[in-house]
């Protein structure tokens, strides 16, 4: 709801000095397409962050036959919506006329980099705005705000990859441990950089904890590079790419079979296996954690 009265959480809007006390003492902040939306500094504050507990819920089901009831064919998680408010505060109403353009301009870009802080804890979203609402300007310096974002993403996850040390491997079969410490299910990233292969025609990546199996057909050569791509990336402008990519980043996408292993909460066992005469490549595995 936009505050279309004389105060804001129980303070008094023409009080700005302890209006901006009062915003600035919550822990949070939001930052969309590279604009913040919670700086004191321009006298924008973010003082409410609403988001539902989970994202929407897609579900696909048949009738059962002759009796009661359904049987479950699919479900996925969609997207989660997220309502930002707050107030904009400025020295006069011209220069708050100018900022709520440029506000405005952030809010039309989609497929962007949303990032929010709350409860100490900081998450990233690829989402649009679906509505925003500018409030009477009851002062000509400020004025309510509120933002309703669409997160695309679903579920929130950390801005940074967790990432295993790089390792060396010249054997036929590698094994190492990723734990999954976020509270949903998460996409492996594998990067294997090849400085000699001789005979090399199949890879095989396999998270061994839940069975989930890739195998790349191609006759890898030295120099060559396969990424295995679980996760979106967000690019410097905000926009993203990946997701469930595999290529040869030397030449063509190679044959695959089976699919990107999903990492469960908790430890998993991956294993790659590279049949080949000989070989040696550096991997590097990586993850993004996700939270519901």
């Amino acid at each position: 709801m936009l505050f279309n009265g004389g105060t804001i959480n129980g303070v008094q809007l023409n009080a700005l000095n302890n209006l901006e006390a009062e915003i600035a003492s919550i822990d949070g902040g939001v930052v969309f397409n590279n604009f913040v939306l919670n700086d004191s500094d321009a006298g924008i504050y973010a003082s409410v962050v609403h988001d539902e507990m989970l994202p929407s819920r897609e579900v696909n089901t048949a009738n059962n036959p002759s009796t009661d009831g359904e049987t479950l064919i699919s479900e996925y998680f969609r997207r989660k919506n997220i309502k930002v408010s707050g107030h904009i505060i400025k020295s006069d109403a011209e220069e708050l006329q100018a900022f709520i353009r440029t506000l405005k301009g952030k809010l039309i870009g989609v497929n962007k980099n949303l990032r929010i802080k709350k409860g100490g804890m900081l998450r990233e979203y690829i989402a649009l705005v679906d509505n925003h609402l500018i409030g009477e300007t009851i002062f000509p310096d400020h004025v309510p705000f509120e933002v309703n974002f669409v997160a695309l993403s679903g579920f929130g996850r950390d801005t940074s990859f967790t990432t295993k040390d790089l390792v060396t491997v010249t054997s036929a079969v590698y094994t190492d441990g990723l734990e999954n410490t976020g509270n949903v299910q998460t996409f492996l990233t594998a990067i294997l950089t090849f400085s000699a292969a001789t005979g090399v025609t199949e890879i095989e990546i396999q998270n061994v904890t839940n069975g989930q199996t890739l195998t790349i057909t191609e006759n890898i050569s030295a120099g060559d590079i396969i990424k295995v791509n679980g996760e979106i990336e967000v690019n410097n402008d905000g926009s993203y790419s990946g997701l469930n990519v595999v290529n040869l980043v030397s030449g063509t996408e190679p044959t695959i079979s089976g699919v990107i292993p999903i990492l469960d909460v908790g430890e998993n066992l991956i294993k790659i296996t590279v049949t080949s005469t000989s070989h040696s490549y550096d991997v590097s595995l990586k993850t993004k954690m996700k939270y519901s």
